[in-house]
């Protein structure tokens, strides 16, 4: 956690403190383990409610916490992760029930299968961008850095029932060192030891009176979490955030430990020793934090665009947890998973059911790669084939359908399809064209089983439209304009065939035209866009707009069937166009973004 909220004289500047005493050489590089001396104090991840502390002077970012990007302190992080769990008190296995009915054994079954699949996945693999051995206040890691590793999955356990819980400051920094000691742990910076008591025996403030639902600290010989009994602390520390309703293996009850405990884990491997003294360096050092002190959970936490939301973990139906988002450099905003991929242009989204997701990028090679996710977990990049100019765009009309668009290399729209999903194997068919002199898009909705449009920017720059009426592709159809840049189409699903088209135009603002039965004509919607728009639809008469400003932050309005809000920051540093797409049923957006490293990020943005 950060180390502003305990301490906040240590925070003030400390990229540039650790700029000024330590120049450009790091006092941490590959190389044998870190010795260190002295004994931090609690970090906390703050309830929901409270108010984080501000650096004087520096204006917290609208859609995040604290201000820019993480930088290097010249400190350690964890190439190899590792977590061990102490489950202190006889409660964890007693059968003592906390007020809604759970038992510590159930608790126990709920972590241990969350800090498990930790490993390998997407939502931790935005932490691995962060690095040691970079120059102090570096943003981002060059050649001969050693990067933040993923979790192991080798998760040892202890159930300490031999004392009972006393959770003060100084009582849980005693326990972390009897597990270390119990672990055989020595001075080890990749270890992770996470203190959690029972319900009715833990603590939810320090000892000077700061309120946590979590916190990192270390003592001279281990790094350690502290992770008090979730439930009891209700709402305010993440009970039943994202599963409303309950289930026998705690999701709802259980969200706030994978919450927390994801938070501490990530926030320990990108910043383990915050302000430790490194020997034989013999100053003050950290990995890495904004310029206000925060860590990268503490940016992205209590957010009301980038909300946390449940994320598939490992395989298994059961194995989905409710995490936050974390901060990306990257992007510059708080994603939720990091698909990877080496892609040239931006990416599409598309959702048949609220379990299933498909991402589709034109890689470096030119030809279309898609990942699909299950409700489970991700599937590798697979390859579509082809040969193409644009960026690609997707949609889906019904389940286990998803039909795939992009540019050739000859400017005409190529189309390939996939059906199956339902049984659980994509079943893709061929590329084959339809034509048209394409120089911007194309977009793809659908406005019922059986239904396409397709809008696109043609070679006079003006839009034109293009229907699939279930039977066979209509004519090309001009719609007229002046477009600098890939639109975006979206249909309602409400029972009519209404289409909404968005285009930037010269202006670079954003105008759009509606289907109603006849062509509404070009109507402005205001802004200014350095790209293309993206577009969802979160129920009948509802749309969501989001573009990239041309300050480089992503905006968004919406339409909530009788009028429009006004254009507001999501805040980030984004170098291509969005792609959005609600599953049905959900009044939630997600997005594929790319970053700056040209790979795709995940974001789930919240109901509007």
């Amino acid at each position: 956690m950060d180390a502003g909220r305990s301490r906040p004289d240590r925070t003030l500047g400390v990229v540039a403190l650790a700029v000024a005493l330590l120049g450009a050489g790091p006092a941490w590089a590959a190389g044998p383990p870190p010795a260190w001396t002295g004994t931090g104090r609690p970090h906390v991840m703050r309830p929901m409610g409270s108010v984080p502390e501000a650096r004087p002077g520096v204006a917290a970012a609208a859609a995040t916490n604290g201000s820019g990007p993480l930088a290097y302190g010249s400190g350690p992080v964890q190439e190899r992760p590792t977590v061990y769990l102490d489950f202190w008190g006889s409660r964890w296995t007693d059968g003592t029930r906390d007020a809604g009915g759970f038992t510590g054994a159930a608790a126990q079954s709920y972590i241990q299968a969350f800090v498990r699949d930790l490993a390998g996945s997407p939502w931790f693999d935005t932490q691995t961008q962060y690095c040691q051995g970079a120059a102090a206040g570096a943003t981002t890691c060059g050649a001969g850095t050693t990067h933040v590793g993923q979790p192991s999955p080798t998760v040892l356990t202890w159930n300490d029932a031999a004392t009972t819980p006393a959770p003060t400051d100084a009582g849980i920094a005693a326990e972390a060192e009897r597990a270390r000691f119990h672990f055989g742990l020595v001075a080890d910076v990749d270890a992770t030891v996470i203190v959690l008591t029972p319900t009715g025996q833990s603590s939810f403030q320090t000892d000077g009176g700061q309120l946590f639902c979590g916190y990192h600290s270390y003592t001279t010989d281990v790094v350690y979490s502290y992770i008090p009994w979730m439930p009891d602390a209700g709402a305010a520390c993440g009970r039943n955030l994202v599963n409303p309703a309950d289930d026998a293996f705690g999701h709802g009850h259980f969200d706030g430990f994978s919450i927390v405990v994801g938070h501490e884990v990530v926030e320990a491997a990108t910043d383990p020793l915050p302000f430790a003294i490194l020997v034989p360096a013999g100053q003050p050092t950290f990995g890495w934090l904004d310029s206000t002190g925060l860590e990268s959970a503490d940016k992205c936490e209590h957010l009301a665009g980038w909300p946390s939301t449940s994320v598939a973990f490992g395989a298994g139906a059961g194995n989905l947890f409710a995490v936050q988002p974390l901060w990306s450099n990257s992007t510059s905003s708080c994603p939720t998973e990091n698909l990877a991929g080496l892609t040239a242009g931006h990416a599409a989204i598309s959702s048949w059911g609220a379990g299933d997701r498909d991402v589709f990028v034109r890689g470096s090679d030119g030809a279309m790669h898609t990942r699909h996710w299950d409700g489970t977990g991700w599937s590798g990049w697979q390859s579509l084939g082809g040969g193409f100019k644009s960026a690609p765009a997707a949609v889906s009309w019904g389940v286990g359908r998803i039909d795939v668009f992009g540019v050739g290399l000859d400017g005409a729209l190529w189309h390939s399809w996939a059906s199956g999903g339902g049984s659980g194997t994509l079943l893709w068919a061929g590329w084959h064209s339809l034509g048209g002199g394409i120089v911007f898009g194309p977009a793809a909705s659908s406005w019922a089983p059986g239904g396409l449009d397709i809008a696109a920017v043609g070679l006079d720059r003006s839009m034109w439209h293009l229907r699939w009426n279930g039977s066979a592709w209509l004519p090309w159809q001009w719609l007229g304009g002046s477009f600098t840049s890939d639109p975006a189409v979206i249909s309602w699903r409400d029972g009519s065939d209404r289409v909404d088209i968005f285009g930037r135009g010269l202006d670079g603002g954003l105008w759009q035209d509606a289907w109603i039965g006849g062509w509404t004509g070009w109507q402005p919607r205001g802004g200014f866009f350095a790209g293309g728009p993206a577009l969802a639809s979160t129920g009948p008469f509802r749309m969501q707009v989001y573009g990239v400003g041309g300050d480089g932050a992503l905006w968004h309005q919406t339409w909530n069937g009788s009028a429009w809000s006004a254009w507001s920051s999501l805040g980030g540093a984004w170098p291509q166009n969005p792609s959005a797409a609600s599953a049905p049923g959900s009044n939630a957006v997600d997005l594929a973004m790319i970053g700056s490293a040209q790979n795709t990020e995940r974001f789930v943005a919240g109901p509007s």
